[in-house]
């Protein structure tokens, strides 16, 4: 493989776009910064993880856990070489219908879900994040990311000119608000004085973390 090749950043989403990497980036990097450092070292656990883990490779946890729907065959390493190293875990988990996230009770530190849940029906997204509370060891932390409603037509137009991936926007089943965000951890158990809810990338994302 050449070395313009092995230069390429990683490509962590479906679909090709030139500003994928990018935003990517900048939605890992908000994420990461908004993990409590008190939770470094313990366990994480990355639902929609996608086909190439990128965040979860990066996040600062002794053990990394991570769901999708996507085949485990299909996870093959992002363009530039890069594959994915052992010690992760990384399983298959249909995240339509009844979600029920195979792990007992306090599992986790920490609980990561990035551009994940726009793209699930509205109906699951309850269930999801009451599964999510679950998992949490008590103290434990929720960081989520979602486009914000307001950036939908956005990222269409973004889409038709190859700048973001097509196969990605199309696939969008919800639009949320500030609001909607905090309803949903809310109804999910998640105490409203221990959630923060604020915009990211020019206010287009929204990033969410609550403590259990």
């Amino acid at each position: 493989m050449g070395a313009a090749a092995q230069a390429r950043p990683p490509r962590p989403t479906r679909g090709r776009g030139i500003l994928e990497a990018f935003i990517a980036g900048r939605r890992m990097g908000a994420a990461l910064r908004a993990i409590d450092p008190a939770l470094h070292g313990g366990e994480i656990l990355d639902v929609g993880c996608g086909s190439y883990p990128l965040f979860l490779m990066r996040a600062p946890f002794g053990r990394k856990v991570g769901v999708d729907q996507i085949d485990p065959s299909e996870r093959v390493g992002h363009p530039g070489g890069e594959g994915i190293p052992a010690g992760l875990e990384l399983s298959r988990l249909s995240l339509d219908g009844a979600v029920r996230l195979p792990f007992p009770d306090a599992s986790f530190s920490c609980v990561s879900s990035l551009a994940v849940i726009e793209h699930l029906e509205p109906t699951v997204l309850p269930a999801l994040m009451a599964e999510i509370f679950r998992v949490l060891k008590p103290s434990g932390q929720l960081v989520l990311t979602t486009p914000h409603a307001a950036a939908d037509g956005i990222l269409r137009v973004l889409a038709r000119l190859g700048l973001v991936s097509k196969e990605e926007i199309e696939e969008h089943k919800s639009l949320f608000l500030h609001r909607h965000i905090r309803d949903l951890l809310s109804g999910a158990g998640f105490p409203s004085g221990k959630t923060r809810v604020r915009g990211f990338l020019l206010g287009f994302n929204i990033l969410a973390v609550a403590r259990k």
